[in-house]
This record gives structure tokens, sequence and C-alpha cells, in this order.
């Protein structure tokens, strides 16, 4: 039987060599194992990178979060304390055991007074004085605010004490004496002559971890 030129006798007979029959020889082929572990590395490394972006997001955002309540909780207090004293008046009050309180008392931490405007959402049923008797004071790293249901107390007469502002480092307070025109760290003054006058500015200053020393000039009306 003759043969043409140029076709080898495997040819002709639909065979191949294993070389020119393999999926490489026919331009595809599988990934490796080597391949594989690698690529299971980038996106694991991915994964791990992504997480921790997230992460770090998620928890700046909560930070921040915090730091808007407590700066919202501080300018709450600030504003409600303004209020009550910017009310002042002088109106002298009974302890438990009887003693005269000056209208206004206070040194460098604790400031107790008598202020007007409490209000009185049921007068009909409930019949008492608009005046109220507040103090403020530093406890543990909170500003407490206490006040009577009465001005001039009996024995039984104990306040209703709350948390009022805080996580507080610091708070101070000085009294503008306005007839001597100079700052005291206590009120009232040593002259017992003057003994229901009222400061004509308090000075608070409150210094906080989160938003540093804060200042309030509190400006009283008599």
């Amino acid at each position: 039987m003759n043969i043409k030129p140029g076709f080898s006798k495997s040819k002709k007979m639909g065979l191949c060599s294993a070389e020119a029959c393999s999926p490489a020889g026919s331009g595809s082929r599988g990934f490796t194992l080597i391949e594989l572990i690698i690529a299971v590395f980038i996106f694991a490394v991915i994964g791990v990178v992504s997480a921790t972006i997230l992460s770090s997001v998620l928890d700046t955002n909560a930070v921040s979060e915090r730091k808007s309540e407590r700066l919202a909780e501080l300018q709450r207090g600030l504003l409600f304390m303004t209020r009550e004293v910017e009310q002042i008046v002088s109106r002298s009050v009974r302890d438990e055991l009887g003693s005269k309180l000056a209208p206004v008392i206070g040194d460098e931490q604790i400031l107790e007074f008598t202020r007007n405007g409490w209000s009185n959402p049921l007068p009909d049923v409930f019949v008492r004085s608009d005046m109220q008797r507040v103090r403020y004071s530093l406890e543990e790293g909170n500003v407490i605010r206490e006040y009577w249901q009465v001005l001039d107390r009996a024995e039984d007469s104990l306040p209703l004490r709350s948390v009022f502002i805080p996580n507080i480092k610091h708070f101070a307070l000085r009294y503008y004496d306005g007839k001597e025109q100079t700052w005291l760290s206590q009120w009232p003054p040593l002259d017992p002559d003057r003994e229901a006058d009222i400061p004509q500015v308090v000075e608070v200053l409150i210094e906080s971890e989160t938003y540093g020393q804060i200042r309030r000039l509190f400006s009283l009306v008599g």
C-alpha cells in the first residue's frame, strides 16, 4: 500500500502523540496546587484587611457617638443650671435643726441657694411654694443636684438627689461681690450685715477628660 509523502502513518490512522493530544497543547489547563494556595492566601489577606478597616470605622463611629452624647449631656446640664442660678432670690430658709441659712451659701465645690420659678403642674391638687431650695456639689466625679420639697425643713426633710452631670474631673465655683468688686471663694461675705446679699455673678468651672475646661458665668438678677 502506498503512503503519500508528508503524512505519517500515525496521522493517517487518527493517532497522535501524548504531547500533541494533551490539554496543554489545546491551550487550556487547570490550576496547580501552588496557584490555588496563593489565591486563597491573597483572598484571606484581603478579607483580614477589609475586616480591620471596617472594625476601625465602627470603633471611630462609636467613639464619636459617645463624645456627642457626653457633649449634649453637658450642654443640657449647663443650660438647666443657668436657668436655676439666674433665678436666685434673697429668701433665707431654716435647716433641719431650725438654724437660719442664707439665701446663697457656697464654697469652691458646693453651691446652695433659693430660687424662684419652680413650676407646679397641679396647683389645685398640690399646694406649695413656687420657690425651691437647691444644692449643687461634686461627689466622686459627678455633679450632684439636690432639692428640697419645702423651704423651711423639718427633721425628716430629706433632699431628692440625682446625678446632674456625670464624668467630671474638676468642678470649681467663684462668686463676684458687686459691692466690693472682687471675686470670693465662698459666699456670703464675712460681714454679718450682708448675710442676705446675693452675688452679682457666679462662675462655674467644669473640667472634663473629653472636652477639657469649660467656664460659665451666671449673672444673677436678684
